[in-house]
């Protein structure tokens, strides 16, 4: 609910003021008539608003309690907004077991038990964080074809032995905390996703959008806006956790995201589906391995991963299979997860029986003792494109001799630099 109370001045302090701002600065408590208002049937949907006439000297005070929703509207839902911190990591739960299956993908967790090798899909040599709380069994042990410069775990001093790498370019800094410390930093990231689940569960169902011949088809609606469907157990519902007949298609405009608010007790399954936007189609069952990149892989994470998000509410244990998207599992059972993309986010336990996918390509998080540097290109009097120029990166104190890293822009004129490593020792140094 939201509240309203007109905040009546007397006469004494407005004709002291030349402004409202003025009269209300200069005013205490026994100046001020706080006057109720009611409204009881007024409402707002999406970004429409609520306009409130007054006279001269009117201040108003507007309060709410927590359900009303003042972060989200069907046109700012986005998957960066509802992971958070989250986004720089694949899996996130109290507890990650993948003792008994190979996973690419890094993960925040309270508890992890390890035994098979971690890859980190199309790391591409950016920074990789990980946050194990407790390396309860087994370890954390990097494969071969984890491509990054610094991968940074943070861990308990009890765990700084159970950390490896076979790639032994890898720098891998242990950044130790206490296990209250690193429970804290994973409990954060599970509880701003948990009130988005929230939020998005209370949003009403989307109107305009079609289920037919197994194809869910938003093509009717406006682009960049958000589109939320509830998933129950009708045929769609089961279409998506049984695959009967052939797996379903979701038909869309390039720029929709679609929230799927899946609450019916008798799903326990998400399986593959297929996004088709204009021409381009792809399947969510097919991933490419670590250190791999490729168009499929590239189309996967800005047609399905950046768009769909699956806000599982319901009680029941879960599998993902073969599938992708944005999952949000704020309740505390148990999730297995198979051959699947994405983001997983759970305040119970997950568990590996096959292959999870981090195959995220805009990652922003830095190392500890590394420096990102970005810059910015505008160009006036055309259109910029992709690798028209490039940029140089030298130290301060010698130009002369070669760049230390070159970059070109990309289409919006955004310029990244791998980023510098430096010690306490480069401080002053003009590195």
């Amino acid at each position: 609910s939201l509240s309203v109370s007109h905040l009546v001045l007397n006469d004494d302090v407005k004709a002291k003021a030349d402004t409202t701002l003025e009269a209300a600065q200069k005013a205490d408590a026994s100046d001020i008539k706080v006057d109720d208002m009611k409204i009881d049937s007024a409402s707002v949907d999406g970004t429409q608003s609520l306009d409130i006439t007054a006279d001269s000297f009117s201040t108003f005070a507007v309060t709410t309690n927590n359900d009303v929703d003042h972060t989200y509207t069907t046109k700012s839902v986005n998957y960066q907004k509802v992971l958070g911190d989250a986004v720089e990591y694949g899996i996130v739960a109290d507890k990650y077991d993948a003792s008994s299956s190979h996973t690419e993908t890094n993960f925040a967790v309270k508890d992890f038990a390890g035994g098979q090798v971690v890859e980190v899909d199309l790391s591409n040599g950016a920074d990789i964080p990980f946050i194990a709380g407790d390396i309860s069994s087994g370890t954390l042990r990097l494969g071969n074809k984890t491509d990054s410069n610094n991968v940074d775990v943070y861990l308990q001093d009890k765990d700084v032995g159970n950390v490896s790498s076979d790639n032994k370019n890898i720098k891998i800094n242990k950044i130790v905390k206490s296990e209250t410390e690193l429970g804290s930093m994973v409990s954060g990231m599970q509880e701003h996703v948990s009130s988005a689940s929230k939020t998005l569960a209370g949003l009403t169902q989307t109107t305009g959008w079609t289920y037919k011949d197994n194809t869910i088809d938003t093509t009717a609606i406006d682009d960049n806006v958000t589109i939320v469907i509830n998933i129950d157990d009708s045929g769609m519902g089961t279409a998506i956790e049984k695959c009967l007949d052939k797996c379903p298609t979701i038909k869309k405009k390039a720029g929709q995201n679609i929230v799927f608010n899946v609450s019916n007790s008798g799903i326990t399954k998400l399986r593959e589906y297929k996004v088709t936007v204009g021409n381009d189609s792809i399947k969510t069952n097919d991933q490419t391995n670590s250190g791999n990149d490729s168009d499929h892989n590239k189309l996967l994470d800005s047609m399905v991963l950046q768009h769909i998000i699956w806000n599982v509410t319901n009680s029941n244990d879960i599998a993902l299979h073969d599938t992708a998207g944005v999952f949000l599992l704020p309740n505390s059972g148990e999730t297995t997860v198979r051959n699947s993309a994405g983001w997983a986010v759970s305040k119970g336990t997950i568990y590996s029986s096959g292959e999870w996918h981090f195959i995220y390509h805009e990652r922003q998080y830095t190392s500890v003792g590394n420096t990102l540097i970005k810059a910015t290109k505008t160009l006036t009097g055309g259109t910029l494109t992709a690798g028209e120029f490039t940029f140089a990166l030298s130290a301060a104190n010698d130009r002369t001799t070669a760049p230390l890293e070159t970059a070109v822009n990309d289409a919006d004129g955004n310029i990244r630099f791998a980023g510098l490593n430096y010690t306490e020792d480069d401080v002053g140094r003009g590195k």
